[in-house]
């Protein structure tokens, strides 16, 4: 069976559509047939604050709780890490040091191919200034800075965090997944 849309119809609920849209723009948010106060538009943010604030701790909490109570997973026990452990923090750290020499030979090419320099006197020494320098090259250049800055922000989390997971004593799966 096929359903049958009347264009004359649809017309006439785009126009009552639009008038719905006309009015509540109009008014104020309705709550139970009055008008939102300030002070009751202010509970509301705080309310809500406290919600955004509270919610990651919250979720802490229960996952905790579900982890110990109803899965059985028993506390961490600090330890020295295993060779297998070690090993694999060492080939992850490898691989960041084999992505940082990668963003700073890119960088070195940008500069290179679109005669850009590192410091003022590098400018005045080749006659030339970064005003006269090429947008699109200083964009490249913006852009493997910024892809660097990210990079090193990233590699601090990883090594805050690869000490932490070493010092647990994880399966040495997990380790080199």
């Amino acid at each position: 069976m096929f359903i049958r849309i009347r264009r004359a119809g649809f017309r006439e609920q785009i126009a009552y559509l639009e008038g719905v849209f006309a009015f509540v723009s109009k008014k104020k948010f309705v709550l139970e047939g009055g008008p939102i106060t300030d002070a009751e538009k202010n509970a509301r943010k705080q309310k809500l604050r406290l919600i955004v604030v509270a919610y990651p701790f919250a979720l802490l909490v229960i996952s905790l709780g579900v982890n110990l109570f109803l899965f059985g997973v028993q506390p961490l026990e600090p330890s020295l890490p295993t060779r297998e452990i070690f090993v694999a923090l060492t080939v992850a750290a490898a691989g960041l040091l084999a992505n940082h020499s990668w963003l700073m030979t890119s960088t070195e090419l940008t500069r290179s191919r679109f005669e850009l320099y590192a410091t003022p006197e590098e400018w005045t020494a080749a006659g030339k200034s970064r005003s006269q320098a090429d947008q699109k090259g200083l964009e490249e250049l913006e852009r493997r800075h910024n892809t660097h800055r990210n990079a090193t922000e990233n590699t601090v989390y990883f090594a805050f965090l690869g000490v932490v997971f070493a010092l647990v004593s994880p399966p040495a799966f997990a380790a080199f997944v």
